[in-house]
């Protein structure tokens, strides 16, 4: 079910929901680009209301921890003054931003924080930096000063999204889920692939709601079809369960888990980055 058209919420990439029960979604436009909080009025007439606008990149990257939104911004296809930046919103001080410079990741994507707070990004487009996921550690949280270190390299291409689960980052690359245990000392372990999307298809992004990734997949090359498909996954077997396309047609970039009821308890909202929208999974 759509609950916003695409030209209320254009090229939505990225979800998240926060500790504090609020729901974040960013538009991927070109600059200006926009992260939206999505509130609910009444039963069934949800609203979005701007919380931040980034003048001169695009938010391609989403995610959160605590009360405090941590967000990818980048204009990755600048000749001149690029700029790739990590942008830190903390709701419980006014919704402060503050940014730190990510230089050397050209488009990063995928997002998440692990338990001490160290973030981990995806590079889809295998940046000057040279990491397929880069971790990320702030040394000085007042001043938002961070120390970016490679932490896992390979040859594979489109890293998109990336969850964390007891110790282990699990990974969306083209057509793969791959997890990839978190070690003791920090470091990365062995990747293995869970799951291989069919040929022809890609998986943007995912998130993990029980025993299942809800994994958004869209055909490839051609993205921007209205034929891609929200997949149920099994993470012990790799097979799929079930999936869902939508009546309107969709192409999902993203999938975020309502698991405590901030809008509707169990519900996915799902992206769009190619046609724009929000949608609902009841």
């Amino acid at each position: 079910e759509r609950i916003f058209a695409p030209n209320e919420l254009p090229n939505t990439e990225n979800g998240t929901f926060t500790d504090n029960g609020r729901f974040f979604v960013a538009s991927a436009t070109a600059a200006p680009s926009t992260i939206y909080e999505i509130t609910k009025s009444g039963n069934d007439t949800y609203v979005s209301q701007p919380l931040y606008t980034a003048s001169d990149c695009m938010f391609s990257g989403l995610t959160s921890q605590g009360n405090i939104l941590y967000a990818s911004c980048s204009n990755p296809f600048a000749f001149f003054n690029p700029k790739t930046v990590l942008v830190r919103i903390d709701l419980d001080n006014g919704d402060k931003v503050d940014e730190a410079s990510i230089s050397g990741l050209k488009l990063p994507n995928g997002m998440a924080v692990d338990e001490d707070g160290s973030i981990y990004i995806s590079d889809s487009q295998n940046g000057s930096f040279g990491a397929t996921i880069a971790k990320i550690t702030i040394e000085d949280k007042t001043e938002f000063t961070i120390q970016m270190e490679k932490w896992f390299t390979t040859s594979m291409v489109m890293a998109n999204g990336i969850r964390i689960r007891n110790h282990i980052l699990y990974l969306a690359n083209q057509t793969n889920i791959r997890s990839i245990p978190i070690l003791e000392n920090g470091s990365a372990g062995n990747a293995s692939i869970i799951y291989t999307a069919p040929t022809g298809s890609l998986i943007d992004d995912f998130c993990i709601s029980g025993e299942n990734f809800v994994a958004a997949e869209i055909p490839n090359p051609n993205g921007k079809s209205g034929k891609g498909k929200v997949k149920f996954i099994s993470i012990d077997t790799g097979e799929v369960e079930k999936e869902y396309s939508a009546p309107t047609g969709y192409d999902p970039s993203s999938v975020s888990f309502d698991e405590n009821g901030a809008l509707e308890q169990g519900a996915f909202f799902v992206t769009d980055y190619y046609g724009g929208g929000l949608y609902i999974i009841h």
